[in-house]
């Protein structure tokens, strides 16, 4: 992948900055001691790992101050802006440590205002490593909140532990790099869009919308004693619980906490309801109240309504430039991807036409070095057969000569017998005439 986007989420004080400039391998991000906040805009750091691009954007820490929290609101929806098309993945900072009712609220309000959508997207990113002290982040996940044993199982089971004082090492971020570019390839390389956002607030108002209905028919007193007679009940379930408990036999333990464990899971479930159902009350009176303030004041203004329609209209439209864009990159990058593939075919298509004219260059030379040889061989063998022709021919006239010497030498033996026969016969008439 040319580019990765990550966005970093979590509570004030989780280590997000300081996890951003260990993932970047540099202080692109403001860090200071304690829990106080130090990131308060959305602030973006680039870098190149292992011949990646990698862009983190840091957002400020999540509070239960509702003010503060529309503000941080506004800066995360800023952040999928500043990653457009929008981020890859998102790391959900949490420290190693006690986690109280507190800290989990804040990682359900993060889920509740990302929506379902973003389990695809999201890792756990545990800081605070050297907490451990080289106990397994295994051992330690045992005996984790069962709401945070949960949420991670929602996000595919998928965590990391970061040591932010260790800055030497950097076998921790080719991990964690590694973790993430799994999950965007079994994403097939898509990211979280504003349109996934947008979806998921219109979802969360519609639900808003379901509540009031509903609260329309039940008063807020009732619901308070509701409240608070579901807590009792609660608190009585659980003591009877306990007590009942001591009284079993071990056998029955196991039964007994996870009885438990959906009773706690139901009472807190009930509390959030209606947590949820006083909010969506209360936002709907100061919706009401609004209203009001609104036809107030486009009655003394008329002029600022068209202009507030015209600024929402651009809004619109940036937003759907934006989406627009995000696709149009897709595109790009797909047709960047399909014509690297094609460059690459006809790189290696001219490697194997040179690897082929190479390899006939050196059949051919070869071929005219045994033709070579073959013309040579057959001019000595020309040569052989004339010089056998020349012996031939010198042999028989030896035959010849030969022939001739022999009866020469016949002619002559017989003439020397002659010869030797007549000078006996003139001996023996010599002897008899001298007797």
């Amino acid at each position: 992948m040319a580019e990765l986007r990550i966005v970093l989420l979590g509570k004030q004080g989780a280590g997000k900055s300081a996890s951003g400039n260990t993932l970047l391998r540099s202080q692109s991000f403001h860090t200071a001691a304690g829990s106080e906040r130090v990131t308060r805009t959305c602030v973006m750091g680039r870098s190149t790992l292992d011949e990646q691009e990698i862009k983190v954007i840091d957002t400020p820490g999540w509070c239960d101050s509702p003010q503060l929290e529309t503000d941080i609101k506004q800066e995360i929806i800023r952040c999928i802006s500043m990653s457009s098309p929008g981020p890859h993945v998102f790391l959900l900072v949490l420290p190693i440590g006690r986690f109280t009712n507190e800290e989990i609220n804040t990682v359900m309000n993060i889920m509740k205002e990302f929506g379902d959508e973003v389990s695809k997207y999201m890792i756990v990113l545990f800081t605070k490593g050297d907490d451990l002290e080289e106990r397994p982040i295994e051992d330690y996940l045992k005996e984790l909140h069962s709401d945070l044993k949960a949420i991670i199982q929602i996000y595919g089971g998928r965590y990391h532990v970061f040591n932010n004082r260790d800055k030497s090492n950097q076998k921790q971020v080719s991990s964690l790099l590694m973790k993430i570019n799994k999950m965007v390839e079994r994403n097939e390389e898509k990211c979280y869009t504003t349109a996934m956002y947008q979806k998921a607030k219109d979802q969360k108002s519609d639900e808003g919308r379901q509540q009031c209905r509903r609260e329309k028919d039940n008063s807020v007193p009732d619901e308070s004693k509701s409240h608070s007679t579901n807590q009792n009940g609660d608190k009585r379930s659980r003591h009877d619980g306990m007590k009942g408990r001591e009284h079993r036999g071990i056998s029955e333990a196991g039964k007994e906490c996870s009885q438990k464990w959906k009773t706690q899971q139901q009472t807190r479930d009930t509390q959030h309801r209606e947590c949820e159902r006083i909010k969506q009350f209360t936002m709907e009176v100061e919706s009401e109240k609004w209203e009001k303030g609104e036809e107030q004041r486009r009655r003394e203004k008329p002029g600022e309504d068209d202009k507030r329609q015209r600024s929402y209209e651009v809004d619109d439209a940036i937003r759907r430039y934006g989406e627009e864009n995000g696709e149009i990159s897709r595109e790009i990058k797909t047709l960047k991807h399909t014509i690297k593939q094609l460059n690459e075919s006809i790189i290696k298509n001219d490697a194997l036409k040179c690897m082929w004219s190479n390899e006939r260059d050196k059949l051919i030379t070869k071929i005219h070095e045994l033709k070579t040889e073959v013309m040579i061989k057959n001019n000595e063998l020309k040569q052989a057969e004339m010089k056998n022709e020349e012996l031939k021919q010198q042999f028989k006239e030896q035959t010849e000569m030969f022939e001739k010497m022999e009866k020469l030498w016949a002619q002559q033996k017989t003439q020397d017998e002659k010869t030797k026969s007549h000078a006996f016969f003139d001996f023996f008439q010599s002897l008899f005439n001298l007797k």
